[in-house]
């Protein structure tokens, strides 16, 4: 399948600041006050880079995340922690999850061939 076919079989759009396609197929009717204003307690989207949309910016979400691999070329993140250390992980088939704090900074890259995940944040 190709990644134009990937892009309107999930029915993703252009992400307007991070790069890459997205959609949200998730969103809790339930709301928690983190201080900065109400949001949902959860939501789900797919994330898709692809060879025209390889790497995902730099940025930082308000909170924890989990990354699903689901199919396509490995992941790479690039991690910086609040201390300023940088890390990198590798999301994969082999792989298929990584939990992200959200104190962490992080830009994700697809390999030659596109990447697909999911991500789920509260």
């Amino acid at each position: 399948m190709t990644a134009a076919e990937l892009i309107r079989l999930l029915q993703l759009e252009p992400h307007p600041l991070e790069g890459g396609y997205f959609r949200r197929t998730y969103e809790s009717s339930l709301r928690c006050d983190c201080g900065y204003g109400g949001r949902p307690l959860l939501t789900s989207i797919y994330y898709l880079l692809t060879q025209e949309s390889p790497i995902g910016l730099l940025h930082r979400n308000r909170s924890d995340i989990l990354h699903y691999h689901q199919r396509g070329a490995a992941v790479k993140y690039l991690l910086i922690s609040p201390e300023g250390s940088l890390s990198e992980r590798i999301s994969s088939a082999r792989t298929l999850r990584m939990a992200r704090a959200c104190s962490c900074w992080f830009r994700a890259a697809g390999g030659k061939r596109r990447g697909s995940a999911a991500a789920n944040m509260p």
